[in-house]
């Protein structure tokens, strides 16, 4: 019935999260229908997270091949390497190995910085160990060359669970160079507080100090520029307090901390 339901569904947006929600828990009489139904989303975005939520659950069921066929139809490189990481685990020796090289594969072809690096950090856990160190080197340099700080802080806070020492060094080189304050937050501390759990003792202290500082100095109002053809004016509006929004995510982190 929820399948059914989901099939009836008018928007392909609404359709593609419903197929990936019923996908895990489909039985396999059911598979291809669901194949069917992600294949007929016109939109490829959309079309993509439905195949990429089905493909596991595929090879889960004892049909490889099938699932594979649907990782490769998607045409996004985003998606694809998302698939193909996702479907890894589920297939035998051979058949993994092969579908780990297609989804690298697909992960560096992504133009995006920003999503090369979620990618690249996403799939690192699943490759073999003497290849991870090499292609987290890759996502970090990605993550280097985002312009926007923002999400160069988020990248590198996607990326701090998986780096070993040397590498997580040069990202709190990175983030240190972020700035205290933006319009809506401070890249530096959301970057410093990701990091600072994965470092030594006293580094984490003293980086969870800085931290709390740059959050300290958030701006609470923004400065929108309004580009017309008469010219350029810049006008202040208020915004909420993101100070709050950062500390929220130091304080977990907080207790780390010794009195002075």
């Amino acid at each position: 019935e929820a399948l059914a339901a989901a099939r009836e569904i008018g928007y392909e947006y609404n359709r593609a999260e419903a197929l990936a929600a019923v996908a895990p828990h489909l039985p396999p009489e059911l598979l291809p229908q669901a194949l069917a139904a992600a294949m007929e989303i016109g939109d490829e975005y959309w079309r993509a997270e439905a195949l990429a939520a089905l493909a596991p659950r595929l090879a889960e069921l004892g049909y490889p091949q099938e699932a594979l066929a649907a990782a490769r139809e998607i045409r996004d490189e985003r998606w694809r390497a998302r698939a193909l990481a996702a479907l890894a685990p589920q297939l035998p020796e051979g058949l993994r190995e092969q579908t780990l090289r297609e989804a690298l594969a697909a992960a560096r072809e992504i133009g995006d910085e920003s999503a090369r690096t979620k990618a690249l950090a996403a799939l690192a856990p699943h490759l073999p160990p003497k290849q991870r160190p090499h292609v987290l080197a890759e996502a970090l340099a990605a993550a280097r060359e985002i312009r926007d700080e923002s999400w160069r802080a988020e990248a590198l806070a996607d990326l701090a669970s998986h780096l070993p020492p040397d590498l997580l060094k040069q990202a709190l080189d990175t983030a240190r160079e972020l700035p205290e304050t933006g319009l809506f937050g401070s890249p530096s501390a959301e970057a410093l507080a990701a990091l600072a759990p994965h470092l030594p003792p006293g580094t984490r202290e003293q980086v969870l100090r800085v931290a709390l500082m740059a959050a300290a100095q958030v701006e609470q109002r923004a400065i929108i520029t309004d580009d017309c053809e008469a010219g350029s004016a810049s006008t202040h509006v208020s915004v909420p307090d993101t100070r709050a929004m950062i500390l929220k995510k130091l304080a977990p982190r907080l207790a780390e901390l010794s009195r002075p």
